[in-house]
Order: C-alpha cells, then sequence, then structure tokens
C-alpha cells in the first residue's frame, strides 16, 4: 500500500521541470488510516524525473503513523526551517540518495525513532 501522505511534492519522468515548492506554518498532525502508515510531508522524485524541491517553515510534524518528513529519490531535496517535529515513527528520513537539510533552528525529537538532517546544517543569512 502507498502511505496516506498530508502534503507531497512529487515529479516524474517526462514531466517538464523541476518542482519548487513552499510550505509556511503548515500543520501535518495525527495521521493514520486503517493500519496504513502515514508521512506528514514527503518530495519524491521517480527514476530519471527533474528535481523536486521543498521549503518547509514555522510547521508542526506531529504524531504521524509512519515518518514526520521523508524525501525519497535522488533529485529530491527538503529544506527544514524553525518547525516542530514529533510523536512520529520515524522523525526525518531520506531515502534513495535524496536530502533533508536543516537550517540548525528545527526541534525533532520524542519521535520513536527521530532520524536526522544532513549535515552540516544550512547557514542562517
Amino acid at each position: 500500500h502507498e502511505p496516506i501522505v498530508g502534503f507531497r511534492v512529487v515529479t516524474a519522468a517526462g514531466n517538464g521541470g523541476p518542482a519548487i515548492v513552499g510550505l509556511l506554518e503548515g500543520v501535518t498532525a495525527a495521521r493514520t488510516t486503517g493500519g496504513i502508515a502515514s508521512v506528514g510531508i514527503q518530495a519524491f522524485t521517480a527514476a530519471g524525473a527533474p528535481p523536486a524541491s521543498l521549503m518547509v517553515v514555522n510547521s508542526d510534524v506531529s504524531h504521524n503513523s509512519g515518518t514526520g518528513i521523508n524525501a525519497n529519490g535522488s533529485v529530491a531535496t527538503i529544506r527544514v526551517a524553525n518547525t516542530n517535529i514529533t510523536g512520529n515513527n520515524i522523525g526525518v528520513e531520506a531515502n534513495g540518495g535524496s536530502s533533508i537539510k536543516s537550517y540548525g533552528n528545527n526541534r525533532n525529537d520524542g519521535n520513536a525513532n527521530d532520524g536526522g538532517f544532513i549535515l552540516p546544517n544550512i547557514p542562517q543569512e
């Protein structure tokens, strides 16, 4: 089964250019459906697809039965600033060569497995 996703950015092979999306003050919380794992926020790129970039700012990502923030695919990137990530099965997870980067001011704790951001943190200007 595909996961239930609160907010998702997807690119597929053969689709035009890259996807560049921002999420400001979003809330993806308490998502679970019939035993299918849920994901709060995801950037997904299929093989051969153009890049997907997502910026998450001032958001709450909590109590998802799967992953709070997930990037999947070699050209998927998520940047996160001043966001609470808690109460999820996995807080932050990057798969398939993707990356999830932090500005160093997030709160990623209280998850069954917190996961981690790609280091070093992005410098704040």
